[in-house]
């Protein structure tokens, strides 16, 4: 069924505005929508594309639906940071469920949820007569179990220990690069489904992972007090939590689940609300006491390429500057960790604009002809980056642009520049590969090579490393493996940079590309993580023009301590907004 596309919208309070999208189901919509109450944390990164793909689902069967992102995460305004976490979340649910309503007429609805999010949806339900159903994607029963499963997370990827003197809650939790205070932990293990005083809804159906046992204790709790309970298998649970860009959408429970909700009581056709057809939202917020505004819209005349604009909510001038932020891998323009999020507004708040986008096929961006959905190193992203530097420009006549990337980010910022693209600036963090050819591992390419040699080069320098060799715990053969193609790596570009001395042409050339953005006036800002793999093969495969770009001011280097390759902990974020915020004032008009 042809539906309309999809609507962004701001809703809930005005001081406090939420994100969200409507998927309507146009003339053949039903009195039933579909509200989809977000995963927590790093799940919700994982399960971006699934959420987006049940939702579109649903209004192509007929139910209207809404995704939206809770008080302080993703695109709404806050911070997981602030106080009440726990309570606002499910305050902005029940702001969903009347959006949905008033905005396309439904009478009742349904709540959805994977994990944590069916959870929350769960509770936010307890008193709402206008909850219809709900459809619970390995549900977590006990929150406090889930708590136990993101400390273990916290300690098998620990933090470096912030220095001494850093201001830092001694109490604040991080996992995977989104952190929880006491208060929101204590908040969440206080959730338990099996005590709540009333159901959900009258009928649910329950999705149980398919990686592990069941547990029926729930489902049977509610039967027994006369839900129509139904339970089926998530097939595909594993693959969907996967990292953004291995993640699969589980498209046959998503039919499945549908299935369900279409053979419901209750469920008649319902004409939809005439609306407007419109493609763009916006909303003031206020982000550390200055008042910024956002607009949410699509860059490209076809209504492809999707982005959110920060700007200062009453401009003192035009803007002398502009930041456009690049997806990070897979991951939706809010990046890693939000860091995107706050990137963005920190920019805004100091007078230059940031847009935030989706290229296409990734995120809330519609696909290219021809292009795979969810590939980070996809040929059309220099289309998508040139269509986004002209909408910019067009929105902002005389103002320098600055590409801002991480990881295959920083990849097409290079490449936009290096074709050419009319730039102040290249900000690339901690790229991987600077020329990718199709069908290379995301997994375990080249760069691991750089990466596992110079891992090898810090512990020979460890007592406790050559303790270890000495315990015959070193496996010696693929530490040979490794350091040998290191050295064939080594001579391939020592041999490039006596070709480039003899003036010899070569392909896939990081040098050439680098002389030929420095010298069209394109300033280029590398940062790395001192662990990351990229300074040393920028060292190697940029040859000599890397020192004498350096040396004439045409390129800057910075090189973060302890930071991991998507600054996860959220004090070397900081570090990274000062770098930012450094080279913005000081170097950005003036070099």
């Amino acid at each position: 069924m042809s539906v309309p596309p999809a609507q962004p919208l701001y809703f809930g309070s005005s001081e406090r505005p939420l994100f969200g999208w409507i998927h309507r189901a146009g003339v053949n919509a039903l009195n039933v929508g579909v509200v989809l109450c977000t995963a927590s944390g790093y799940e919700a990164l994982c399960t971006h594309r699934s959420y987006r793909r049940f939702a579109q689902s649903a209004a192509e069967r007929g139910f209207p639906a809404l995704r939206f992102d809770y008080d302080g995460t993703g695109d709404s305004a806050g911070s997981e940071l602030d106080g009440d976490r726990v309570a606002h979340w499910l305050r902005s649910i029940g702001a969903a469920i009347d959006a949905l309503k008033a905005a396309t007429g439904v009478e009742k609805v349904c709540l959805f949820g994977v994990r944590v999010g069916a959870s929350l949806a769960a509770v936010a339900a307890q008193g709402r007569a206008d909850v219809h159903s709900m459809i619970a994607f390995a549900p977590v029963i006990k929150v406090s179990s889930y708590l136990r499963e993101i400390r273990a997370l916290s300690l098998a990827r620990p933090q470096v220990v912030p220095p001494a003197g850093l201001n830092i809650d001694p109490e604040l939790q991080e996992a995977a690069g989104f952190a929880t205070t006491a208060e929101t932990r204590a908040a969440l293990g206080a959730i338990d489904l099996g005590k709540l005083v009333s159901a959900p809804a009258s009928q649910i159906l329950v999705l149980d992972r398919d990686d592990m046992a069941v547990n029926d204790a729930w489902p049977q709790k509610l039967a027994s007090i006369g839900v129509a309970v139904e339970k089926q298998l998530l097939v595909g649970y594993v693959d969907m939590m996967r990292d953004a860009h291995v993640s699969k959408v589980p498209t046959a429970a998503i039919d499945s689940a549908l299935d369900w909700l279409g053979g419901r009581d209750g469920i008649s056709r319902a004409g939809e609300r005439a609306m407007s057809d419109a493609r763009r939202a916006s909303a003031q917020i206020s982000d550390n006491g200055a008042l910024l505004h956002e607009s949410a819209t699509f860059l490209d005349e076809a209504g492809l390429l999707f982005g959110i604009v920060s700007e200062p909510a009453a401009p003192s001038s035009p803007a002398r500057d502009v930041v456009l932020l690049l997806n990070s891998g897979s991951i939706h323009h809010i990046g890693p960790s939000r860091l995107y999020v706050t990137i963005a507004r920190s920019c805004a708040a100091r007078g230059i604009p940031a847009i935030r986008l989706d290229l296409s096929g990734v995120g809330d961006s519609g696909l290219r002809a021809g292009e795979q959905e969810n590939a980070p190193y996809a040929d059309s992203a220099g289309v998508d980056v040139r269509e986004a530097v002209e909408f910019a420009v067009k929105r902002y006549p005389g103002a320098r642009m600055h590409l801002f990337g991480l990881c295959s980010g920083a990849y097409h910022g290079l490449k936009a520049a290096a074709a050419g693209l009319p730039l102040r600036s290249v900000v690339m963090v901690n790229p991987l590969t600077f020329f990718w050819k199709p069908g290379m591992s995301l997994e375990y390419p080249d760069f691991q090579i750089t990466s596992e040699s110079n891992r090898y080069a810090r512990n020979s320098r460890s007592l406790s490393s050559w303790l270890k060799l000495l315990r015959g715990q070193v496996d010696l053969r693929a530490a040979a493996g490794v350091l040998w193609k290191r050295l064939q790596v080594r001579a391939k570009n020592s041999l490039r940079d006596v070709a480039r001395l003899a003036g010899f042409s070569l392909k896939d050339d990081l040098a050439s590309e680098l002389r030929r953005i420095a010298g069209q006036g394109t300033v280029i800002y590398f940062v790395f993580s001192a662990s990351d793999p990229g300074h040393s093969m920028l060292l190697e495969q940029g040859g000599r023009i890397v020192g004498k770009a350096v040396r004439g001011g045409k390129m800057l280097i910075s090189i973060v301590q302890e930071a991991d390759h998507t600054f996860t902990s959220h004090w070397k974020r900081d570090e990274l907004f000062a770098l930012l915020a450094d080279y913005l004032e000081r170097y950005a008009g003036s070099i």
